[in-house]
């Protein structure tokens, strides 16, 4: 057995094994044209899909389960074309929130909306959750909706689950907490030391 190769490799799997360890998740980077970059982040084993219309409309980033279909997470990112700087305040992403979730209880279980507040290092915002009152078969169950603002963005945000235990509700919110714009002029951090 070669010790040198040996060593080599565990010294390449160190960092990979103390993220594992710390349980947190990769970052993954999305090129939004001349608004940055958006990032944020998504369980590993999360697969993702993104929907790019023709122009400069922007992105849409679907994460879903690496096998089966319990759950759907669609992102958005927006941007205001006329370079409204109010356009992503918390105090127009509540109003907006609540006329979509009065939209959505006429086919759900909920009478009435309640907005919960999402708050990251960058991102701010609101959502709901409401229970679909007669799901179809392939259909899921409980429906969450909101938007924060990132930078100059509002990202919009659809989380699509059949439990609001298992985690993957938790994990999405966690990761539009996460989010992050760099913006054209932004330079990247380098570590110290490089």
């Amino acid at each position: 057995m070669d010790v040198k190769a040996s060593i080599s490799c565990l010294c390449l799997l160190l960092p990979a094994l103390s993220l594992a360890a710390d349980g947190a998740a990769p970052v993954r980077i999305y090129d939004l044209p001349g608004h940055g970059r958006l990032e944020f982040s998504v369980p590993a084993a999360w697969k993702e899909e993104i929907n790019r219309p023709q122009g400069d409309l922007p992105p849409t980033i679907e994460f879903s389960p690496a096998a089966g279909n319990e759950f759907s997470v669609q992102i958005t990112p927006l941007f205001s074309p006329a370079g409204d700087p109010d356009y992503n305040q918390m105090k127009k992403i509540r109003p907006l929130l609540e006329e979509i979730g009065r939209k959505q209880l006429e086919a759900s279980v909920e009478k009435e909306i309640t907005l919960q507040k999402i708050k990251g290092t960058e991102a701010a915002g609101y959502y709901f959750t409401v229970t679909d009152r007669a799901p179809k078969k392939d259909e899921w169950t409980y429906l969450t909706e909101g938007a924060a603002g990132v930078g100059d963005l509002l990202v919009s945000f659809t989380i699509l689950t059949n439990s609001l235990d298992s985690g993957e509700l938790r994990q999405a919110l966690r990761l539009i907490e996460s989010c992050r714009q760099i913006k054209p002029t932004d330079k990247p951090q380098v570590p110290p030391g490089r």
